[in-house]
């Protein structure tokens, strides 16, 4: 893994075999997740650039977003087809799959919020 700075800025070429698709910060700035055009979704600690986790996805990812505590990782999985999953941030276990094209988050990380068509629902977590 390869960095350079460039006005201010840090890049890093993560060396991954594939083109990374999205990045998304947990709130507190200290990890990034990623997801690559193949499925692949990482873990990256924000300062060092490190891998500190992946999960084990089939198929393509759309959309990635952390909860706001940063303890899980929702994936649009695979991307477009109407579900997404829940996963563990700490040891990657899939926590379950779900109804919805999108998903956010409530701002306690209790409920998450999910669109279909036409129908939104909500689920409480945990």
């Amino acid at each position: 893994m390869a960095a350079a700075r460039n006005d201010g800025e840090k890049i890093v070429d993560l060396g991954t075999a594939n083109n990374v698709f999205e990045a998304r910060f947990n709130q507190e700035g200290t990890r990034i997740a990623t997801n690559e055009f193949d499925g692949n979704v990482y873990l990256f600690d924000a300062a060092t650039f490190a891998e500190v986790g992946d999960l084990s996805v089939a198929g393509t990812v759309g959309t990635i977003l952390f909860s706001p505590d940063g303890t899980l990782l929702a994936t649009e999985t695979p991307a477009f087809n109407q579900t997404f999953n829940l996963w563990s941030t700490a040891d990657g276990r899939s926590l379950g799959e779900y109804e919805g094209a999108t998903v956010s988050f409530d701002p306690t990380g209790q409920r998450i919020a999910t669109t279909s068509g036409t129908k939104l629902k909500t689920w409480e977590l945990g």
